[in-house]
C-alpha cells in the first residue's frame, strides 16, 4: 500500500496517468513464477549448468547468481506473456515502480552490473539500469553500446522504492531520496550487433543478472506499472512474440 502512494504522488509528471497496476506483489505471499514472470538462466560458456538459485522469502523474490559469476539468470513480463500488460507509449507518458534491495554485487567490468533493470516501450525505446552496491547507473550507446552512460551514488543494499517516469525522448529515475538519474530513452537494437536481441523488446521489463561479468544476490518486493487511463483500457491485438529471455545468451561478457 505504501508503494502504491509513493507511485501514485509520483506520476504528476505525466498528466492523466491512471493508479499503478501492480505486476508482481511479495506481499501476496508468492514468487513471481507464482504471478506469472518468466524465468530463464544461462551459463557461459553455453550449454553448462547455472547454479544460479531463486526463491522466496520474506515476501520478497530473491535472486542469487554470485555462485558462478559466468551466470546469468532473471525474471522477464511483458504483453506477450500477459496481455493485460499495459502498453508502454512513450508519447502518453507511464511510470515503473520497483522495490528493491540489491544484498550484494561484484563486476569484472564497470560497465556490467550483477542485478539490471531493463524497460522497454512499445516502438522499442528504452534504457536499462545497472546496480552496483553503492551506485545506479544507465547503460548507453556511446562510445559503444553498454557503457556506463548516466549515473548516481546510492546505496542499493537499502530497501528502497525506484521510480522510473519516461515522457517523449527522455526519463527520470527517482527514490525515496529524490531524482537519482535523468537522460535520454536508448534504442540499443540501433546501436550496434551485440544488441540485435533488443529488436525484439517492447512492452518488456526484465529484472536480474544479464552479463557473465557480474553476479549480484537481490530481493524483489513489488513491481507496478502506470499509464493513461486510456492506453491502459486499449487492447491491442497480433503483438509479435518474442522469446521471454532470448537476451540472456547474448554474447555480452
Amino acid at each position: 500500500m505504501k508503494m502504491l502512494l509513493k507511485t501514485a504522488l509520483s506520476l504528476t509528471a505525466v498528466a492523466g496517468v491512471s493508479m499503478a497496476q501492480v505486476v508482481y506483489s511479495g506481499g501476496l505471499g508468492s514468487s513471481m513464477a507464482d504471478q506469472g514472470w518468466s524465468y530463464q538462466a544461462s551459463t557461459v560458456p553455453e550449454g553448462g549448468t547455472a547454479s544460479a538459485t531463486t526463491g522466496f522469502s520474506g515476501g520478497a523474490t530473491m535472486g542469487d547468481t554470485t555462485p558462478a559469476i559466468t551466470d546469468r539468470a532473471g525474471w522477464a513480463y511483458g504483453r506477450t506473456i500477459a496481455p493485460s500488460f499495459p502498453i508502454l507509449d512513450r508519447s502518453t507518458g507511464y511510470t515503473v515502480t520497483l522495490d528493491l534491495s540489491v544484498g550484494s554485487e561484484n563486476h569484472l567490468s564497470n560497465d556490467r552490473a550483477g542485478f539490471s533493470w531493463t524497460t522497454m516501450g512499445s516502438d522499442g525505446f528504452g534504457v536499462e539500469f545497472g546496480f552496483h552496491g553503492d551506485s545506479v547507473w544507465a547503460q548507453g550507446t556511446t562510445p559503444t553500446v553498454f557503457t556506463r552512460a548516466e549515473t548516481a551514488t546510492t546505496d542499493t543494499s537499502i530497501r528502497n522504492t525506484y521510480t522510473l517516469s519516461v515522457l517523449g525522448s527522455g526519463y527520470t529515475l527517482a527514490n525515496s531520496g529524490g531524482t537519482l538519474l535523468t537522460g535520454s530513452l536508448r534504442n540499443y537494437a540501433g546501436a550496434g550487433a551485440p544488441a540485435i536481441p533488443y529488436a525484439t523488446f517492447q512492452n518488456y521489463i526484465f529484472l536480474g543478472d544479464n552479463t557473465a561479468a557480474a553476479a549480484a544476490t537481490y530481493s524483489i518486493h513489488e513491481v507496478a506499472v502506470a499509464v493513461p487511463e486510456p492506453e491502459r483500457m486499449a487492447v491491442i491485438a497480433g503483438m509479435m512474440m518474442f522469446p521471454a529471455l532470448r537476451f540472456l545468451r547474448r554474447a555480452r561478457h
